[in-house]
C-alpha cells in the first residue's frame, strides 16, 4: 500500500494514517507460478487542503498577496503564480494543490484606498523675492525636504522642493518642483553732476 502495509486479499480495503501520495503495487501470481506486478500512485487527501490567505486586507494603491508552498495555483483573476499584485479592491480567491494532488481554496477581501493627489505645479523661475509653494488641502500631514511641516511654504532659495503628503487613511504621495530665484540686477548712473554744456553722456553700470 506504499506505507509499509500489505494484504493478500483479492479486494482489500486499507486506511492511511496520514494524507499524502502513495505508490500502491499489486503482485499477481498466475497458475504457472509467474508473478506480474503493476504499480500506481494514489493521493490520499483530506476533504479540503488547509489554505489560508489571512485576514482581509486594506492597502494604499496596491498590495501583494503571497501564498507559497503549493504546487499549482489558480487565482480568480487568472494568475497561476504563488504571488499576485492587486491594484483594485474586491474579493480574491485561489485554488491550490500540493504534490500529492490534494486541493484547497480560500478567499480574501481587499480594499484599495487611492493615494492623495499631490501637485505643486510647474517649475518656477523668477527674479528675486520668494515663491509660495502650496501642497493643496489633500492630506492630514505634510513634510517638506527642508523639514517644514505646513501645507504651504515660502521658497527663498533656488533648488528642488519635495513634499510628502499623508492623508487620513495613512496613504502617502509626493511631488517636487524646481525653483529658480534669479538675482535682481542693480543699475548705477554714477554721482549727480552739474554741467555748463548742453548735453552729457550717461552710461548705466549693471551689476548682477
Amino acid at each position: 500500500f506504499g506505507d509499509g502495509n500489505t494484504s493478500t486479499l483479492q479486494n482489500p480495503s486499507h486506511s492511511y494514517a496520514t494524507f499524502g501520495l502513495y505508490n500502491v503495487c499489486l503482485t499477481v501470481t498466475d497458475t504457472c507460478g509467474g508473478q506480474h506486478t503493476k504499480c500506481e500512485s494514489i493521493s490520499v487527501c483530506p476533504p479540503f487542503l488547509p489554505v489560508s490567505l489571512g485576514s482581509d486586507v486594506t492597502a494604499c494603491a496596491s498590495t501583494v498577496i503571497s501564498l507559497p508552498g503549493y504546487s499549482t495555483y489558480s487565482w480568480s483573476n487568472g494568475a497561476t503564480t504563488a504571488q499576485i499584485t492587486v491594484n483594485s479592491g474586491g474579493e480574491y480567491s485561489v485554488v491550490v494543490s500540493d504534490a500529492a494532488g490534494c486541493s484547497g481554496t480560500d478567499t480574501v477581501n481587499v480594499t484599495i484606498n487611492p493615494l492623495p493627489v499631490v501637485s505643486l505645479g510647474n517649475d518656477v523661475s523668477q527674479c528675486g523675492g520668494t515663491v509660495l509653494l502650496d501642497a493643496q488641502n489633500v492630506g492630514n500631514t505634510f513634510f517638506w525636504n527642508n523639514n517644514a511641516t505646513t501645507q504651504t511654504i515660502n521658497a527663498a532659495l533656488s533648488g528642488t522642493y519635495t513634499v510628502t503628503v499623508t492623508d487620513g487613511l495613512g496613504c502617502t504621495n509626493t511631488d517636487d518642483i524646481a525653483v529658480s530665484i534669479l538675482p535682481v540686477p542693480s543699475a548705477a548712473l554714477g554721482n549727480d553732476q552739474d554741467i555748463c554744456q548742453a548735453s552729457i553722456s550717461l552710461s548705466v553700470v549693471l551689476t548682477p
